[in-house]
């Protein structure tokens, strides 16, 4: 009975061609729909009981003459029927048709689903702002930059510190020779100064002798 009543005001309410698409799992002809064509900004809703389906930023154009959605908000679709390559797509609140599931489609989700435009109302938005679907997709292009710069700066900073590193060794060497070469320096000039010249011992021995002659008593 509920059924049948609510069949009675879906009559009262949809057009005869968009009852046919959702109650009777109807097919349009290509380019015969009303939003295949749409490239405004806005969110498409069931026409049966307005349920927010998929946002324009989901939708691509591959013109076969049909909606095309490579996602849809979370919850607010079901898919049923027995094969995987050809699934039915209904509404989750009301369970009205919406179209067909496809598992091959394009990035990001790799799938597709291929809406007719009898099951579906789109409300324009009044102006753009950058669906999440764009900011996800920028996302990792601006982590992969970020990653970038970050590896170049640390690049930089190694390379920085090695040589920073090269020639704290190269004025330590420096230093260490200078230190070794004036300790060299220092052992020759004492060398020399202790070496003592034969003419030089000659003289301190006939030195010593007349010092000592001159301070022995005179005899009488």
């Amino acid at each position: 009975l509920k059924s049948l009543r609510r069949f009675s005001d879906l009559k009262l309410k949809l057009s005869p061609h968009q009852l046919y698409v959702t109650q009777g799992k109807g097919r349009e002809r290509p380019f015969m729909g009303d939003y295949w064509w749409v490239k405004d900004t806005g969110t498409y809703y069931c026409i049966a009981c307005d349920q927010k389906l998929f946002p324009s930023h989901y939708k691509f154009f591959p013109d076969t003459g049909r909606c095309h959605f490579f996602a849809s908000e979370d919850g607010a679709t079901r898919l049923s029927g027995d094969n995987p390559k050809d699934l039915d797509v209904q509404c989750s609140g009301c369970g009205s048709h919406l179209g067909h599931f496809h598992p091959e489609g394009p990035a990001p989700t790799h799938v597709q689903y291929v809406i007719e435009s009898g099951s579906l109302t789109f409300k324009e938005k009044p102006w753009f702002t950058l669906p999440p679907i764009r900011r996800l997709q920028k996302q990792p292009r601006r982590e992969a930059k970020a990653l970038l710069k970050k590896q170049k700066e640390d690049e930089r900073e190694e390379e920085r510190k090695k040589i920073v590193e090269e020639n704290r060794l190269k004025k330590q060497k420096a230093h260490e020779l200078a230190l070794q070469q004036h300790e060299e320096n220092r052992k020759k000039k004492e060398q020399k100064k202790n070496q003592v010249n034969p003419d030089d011992q000659v003289d301190q021995k006939d030195q010593k002798k007349e010092e000592e002659g001159t301070s022995k008593p005179k005899s009488e």
